[in-house]
């Protein structure tokens, strides 16, 4: 460890452990300590890039909800690759796919069941880095369907607004309204919302 000031460590490796962290224990019971163990690391590298873990799950929520996959596709995607998408039909269903890889990722899950006032800023205090690339990926996937005619006209931005402010809120409230009705009756009727708000 006592060359390690001089050397970068390996983000990705820090960021890696203190997901499993927190995943296994949750986010008030890990600590920077913890991170830096499991990431065989020692604490002064992680304090000189994260200075408390607020910071560092705020870079591993980051990395993890951006990274998923059905997002990915859709901010990375050519016109080419979306147009086969852009349909409200093609669009909801890729929305709705996102959003379930998200409502079952590890990560989201234990911060749900173990840490939910994780979500708090991020719900009435100010946007966070993954809900704007939600938007911006969105809102290239709206205005690419206007060009086409497959998506009905409006301002993109505004469109691609209302839509995460509606999947923030699937996301966190639907387990608490599958009764008496099932998750997939709400998943049925949050897409046909989708289809006939995207449909020109």
């Amino acid at each position: 460890m006592a060359t390690e000031r001089h050397n970068t460590i390996d983000e990705n490796a820090v960021l890696d452990a203190a997901r499993a962290c927190v995943i296994a224990v949750g986010w008030k019971r890990t600590t920077l300590t913890d991170v830096a163990r499991r990431a065989g690391v020692s604490r002064m590298s992680i304090y000189r890039k994260w200075d408390d873990m607020g910071r560092l799950m705020g870079d591993v929520m980051t990395r993890e909800w951006t990274g998923l996959q059905g997002l990915r596709d859709l901010i990375t995607a050519d016109r080419a690759v979306l147009e086969e998408r852009l349909t409200p039909e093609g669009l909801s269903d890729t929305f709705l796919d996102i959003l379930e890889s998200l409502r079952t990722n590890d990560l989201f899950t234990k911060v749900i069941d173990v840490d939910p006032e994780l979500l708090l800023p991020y719900i009435i205090g100010r946007r966070g880095r993954t809900q704007n690339t939600a938007i911006a990926a969105v809102e290239h996937a709206i205005r690419t369907g206007q060009q086409l005619g497959t998506i009905r006209p409006g301002d993109p931005t505004s469109i691609a607004h209302t839509i995460v402010l509606a999947a923030q809120s699937w996301l966190l409230s639907s387990r608490i309204m599958t009764k008496p009705v099932s998750l997939d009756d709400l998943i049925v009727e949050q897409r046909e919302l989708l289809i006939r708000y995207l449909r020109p």
